[in-house]
């Protein structure tokens, strides 16, 4: 039964991309519907989770709202008299929220005495129809399987035609820099920019099937999507592997666009961008005339000294594959990574909570999603990240349309995240507490697993070991790690290329509680 689901799923996906492929979204009705959305908020919030929670009776959220004692009208009265955000405060202090790592079915969700066990695919939006599914990092086995709908990808759309309009370069040739399915980022980059008519003249993938186990069903689905808009006049690329030993290709062609057509930009991680400005640099290419369109990890000034240093302007974004779009970039920012929250489709609160990898305390984000195609329902969910939250009339088109909610200095509290590609600590924890100290001698406290980012703007992840070990095999402790997260094929790949695994032979740093902890993330 379960194979006959996902039959119908996918060719509902199939059948849909004619009609996708049909039309285009332009710069005035994407205005038009946002502003439509921003003046509707409340009623779109209040319209999905009566059907997406009251209505669909294995909903995790409806659990914890019948333990609160909220039907649909205390909400809906409490949202016209207060309005949506106080109204998801007082929800989150009711106990209605998901922690992240409930959200990933890490832990069980304790609420007033009770526990409910959620799975991952607890959380999946059930009214999706024309859909594909991908995995965050790229994973096979580990990371959260995500549906990616039709009118999702539609709906991002008018974020991209936003942004490029915002930044002044609609009608300028682009490309992108993401991976092949099963990570998401490639392809449903290259949909929403054909929705809105922006056709990218490149794809660069950094893996391809000779690098990861590509599946026949992922293969076949990527050449359809191709095969298909090109029978109906969308001249979409293919996927060209160039791995990040070779960013110099990418940055070769995108100044021979600059001298084509004056101007340029790229989508990709914000490492990936340092990684082809790098190499611009040495070359002795300058690169002004092109914008990078970066996200997928924190955007430091590190990265962006890199980036303009080559001549080219760094726009960050900020969002997940759960999220979709959360954030734009600011065309007049006032901290380097400045995004303006999407707040026509989402509701963000934050609350404080503590981190066990650092002891510190974060002003972490729950996010609301309001929209029907979103790949999953969520309320007061918590997505691994916290940073500043500030509101301010920057006068810049998203400004214009009302998204005057900032978000700045945005970071991760559990994931290691280097060259766009992300692991979940506990995925990893293991590794400290037994796998190191089993082969290679000490106990858990001789080894941490660190995240750090270097001068050149590029995160790595390094493994602490104890020098009193004495002599320690490091490409065996390497090899070790990646055996660990075999299942995250994309991730494993690219942190191989980028050669971002590192072993040092220090002592386990403490943080700034004292404490020496098994993972760490360095705030930058």
């Amino acid at each position: 039964m379960h194979l006959i689901s996902k039959a119908k799923q996918y060719w509902h996906f199939t059948t849909g991309l004619k009609g996708f492929f049909k039309d285009t979204i332009s710069l005035e009705e994407a205005k038009k519907i946002v502003t439509w959305r921003m003046a509707h908020r409340e009623e779109l919030f209040l319209s999905l989770i009566k059907k997406g929670i009251y209505q669909y009776k294995k909903s995790p959220y409806l659990k914890l709202l019948n333990l609160a004692q909220g039907e649909f009208a205390d909400i809906e009265k409490m949202v016209k008299k207060k309005g949506l955000e106080p109204t998801l405060r007082e929800l989150k202090e009711e106990g209605v929220y998901i922690s992240f790592e409930e959200f990933k079915a890490r832990k069980p969700t304790v609420r007033s005495g009770k526990v409910f066990h959620f799975e991952e695919a607890d959380f999946d939006n059930p009214y999706l129809s024309r859909y594909y599914e991908t995995t965050s990092s790229g994973s096979t086995g580990a990371g959260t399987r995500t549906a990616i709908d039709l009118e999702f990808l539609r709906e991002g759309a008018l974020c991209f035609a936003l942004k490029l309009a915002a930044h002044g370069l609609l009608d300028v040739p682009g490309a992108i820099w993401f991976p092949v399915l099963p990570a998401c980022g490639g392809i449903s980059q290259l949909l929403r920019y054909v929705k809105m008519g922006e056709v990218p003249l490149k794809w660069f993938s950094p893996v391809d099937k000779r690098s990861i186990r590509v599946t026949r069903r992922n293969r076949l689905l990527t050449n359809y999507i191709i095969r298909m808009g090109r029978l109906r006049g969308v001249r979409l690329p293919a996927p060209d592997l160039v791995d990040l030993g070779r960013a110099l290709v990418i940055a070769r062609w995108i100044s021979q666009t600059i001298k084509t057509h004056s101007r340029c930009f790229l989508n990709t991680f914000a490492t990936s961008a340092v990684r082809i400005c790098l190499a611009a640099k040495k070359e002795g290419i300058n690169l002004k005339g092109a914008t990078f369109f970066v996200g997928g990890e924190p955007v430091t000034e590190a990265k962006v000294r890199n980036i303009t240093s080559a001549g080219a302007k760094a726009v960050p974004g900020y969002g997940s594959t759960e999220l979709g779009n959360a954030a734009c970039g600011c065309a007049n920012p006032l901290a380097i990574d400045d995004v303006h929250l999407l707040k026509d489709h989402l509701a963000l609160i934050q609350y404080p909570r503590r981190v066990e990898m650092s002891g510190l305390v974060v002003n972490s984000f729950f996010f609301t999603s309001f929209t029907p195609a979103s790949p999953k329902i969520l309320l007061n969910c918590e997505m691994d990240d916290y940073g500043i939250v500030e509101e301010g009339d920057c006068g810049c088109l998203f400004g214009d349309l009302g998204f005057t909610t900032h978000l700045h200095h945005i970071r991760s509290f559990s994931k290691f995240t280097s060259e766009g590609m992300t692991l979940m600590g506990t995925d990893v924890l293991r590794m400290v507490e037994e796998i190191l100290p089993q082969r290679f001698g000490g106990d858990l406290t001789s080894y941490q697993i660190l995240e750090e980012e270097g001068k050149d703007g590029i995160n790595r992840v390094s493994i602490l070991i104890d020098p009193r070990l004495g002599s320690v095999n490091e490409e065996a402790v390497k090899e070790a790690f990646f055996r660990e997260i075999r299942r995250v094929t994309v991730t494993r790949e690219v942190w191989r290329q980028a050669e971002t695994i590192q072993v040092k032979r220090i002592s386990p740093l403490p943080g700034k509680s004292g404490k020496v902890v098994p993972l760490r993330v360095k705030k930058t």
